[in-house]
């Protein structure tokens, strides 16, 4: 996707997506199942929090590099900073699409 596609947003988990890798027998455990998406290109795991819960301890333990993770902030801020953000966190909602009803 970034290298082919030239894509260069950030990668988001599905709702508990992560912790399914454990469930479906891909990962032996959650920690595994956060090395196994981070690795992967998975930027920001959403819900489940297995980035939360084993990040660090993953990168202190050397089974990740801290550049993998420094990548994937580094991913996130950027589209954050391009879209404003930083400089006016408050945005009002818009509709992208009108409803017809």
């Amino acid at each position: 996707m970034r290298g082919n596609l030239g894509f260069d947003g950030f990668v988001v988990s599905d709702w508990g997506a992560v912790e399914q890798l454990e469930k479906q027998g891909y990962a032996t455990n959650r920690a595994n199942c956060a090395k196994i998406a981070i690795t992967a290109g998975l930027d920001l795991n959403m819900v489940d929090n297995c980035y939360s819960e084993n990040l660090e301890q993953l990168i202190n333990n050397d089974d990740i590099s801290i550049d993998v993770g420094d990548e994937a902030v580094r991913r996130i801020l950027t589209i954050k900073a391009r879209a404003g953000l930083f400089e006016n966190p408050y945005r009002e909602k818009k509709l992208l699409i009108t409803p017809s009803i």
